[in-house]
This record gives C-alpha cells, sequence and structure tokens, in this order.
C-alpha cells in the first residue's frame, strides 16, 4: 500500500481498509510527490477517484500521467470499464482521452446541524 502525500500509513489504512485501492502518484524530477489519484475495482468496472495535483504544478502534466496510467492499469488488469465523476470544466478533458458522458448527478447542499 502507497502512502500519498505523505499521509500516515493508519490514514491510508483508514481509507483503503481491505487494500482493494491503487494509489498513482506523479512525480517531479526531483521526486516530489505532485500529483495523484486513486482507482477502486468493483468487478468489471474500476473507479478513477480523487485525481488532484499540487497548485504550483498544474498545467505539466501530472494528472494527466496519472490518468494515463490508471487507464493503463485498469486495461492490463482485465477491467472493461473505467468510470469517475467529474465536474463540467473537466469533461472536455475526459472525453479526449477516452471517457464518455453516461450520466448526471444533481448535487445538493446540506445545512449543518447542531447535535446536543
Amino acid at each position: 500500500m502507497q502512502e500519498v502525500f505523505g499521509g500516515t500509513r493508519e490514514r491510508t489504512e483508514f481509507f483503503n481498509p481491505f487494500a482493494s485501492a491503487q494509489f498513482l502518484v506523479a512525480h517531479t524530477e526531483r521526486g516530489m510527490a505532485v500529483s495523484a489519484g486513486a482507482i477502486w475495482p468493483c468487478e468489471k468496472v474500476v473507479g478513477l477517484h480523487n485525481v488532484a495535483t499540487l497548485l504550483l504544478f498544474r498545467n505539466r502534466g501530472y494528472a494527466h500521467a496519472v490518468v494515463i496510467e490508471a487507464l493503463r492499469f485498469a486495461r492490463s488488469s482485465g477491467f472493461q470499464y473505467a468510470g469517475l465523476r467529474t465536474r463540467a470544466a473537466l469533461v472536455p478533458y475526459y472525453e479526449r482521452v477516452g471517457f464518455e458522458i453516461a450520466g448526471y448527478l444533481d448535487h445538493y447542499r446540506y445545512g449543518l446541524v447542531v447535535l446536543e
């Protein structure tokens, strides 16, 4: 199990208790982790989750490398489908790498309830 962005092993295990998720990390030439994402397998589908890049390293191809490696890993591991949820601004990018829109989700905002 790989720790992501210096998170503790306990935190990584909390979010991935069965070690089913694979974490992908892109590094600079000097070895600094600057972008990461995760894939969670579920039968014939792998979900691509939480692809993110540190602000100072955006628009340099690091997240793209994470996405391409995630898709390569999924194909080579025998998965038939990959899925994700993303915001509208990123749809054109994901379409360029092969994703198609399969549906839309409504987003709801919830208030805070004080429990006593």
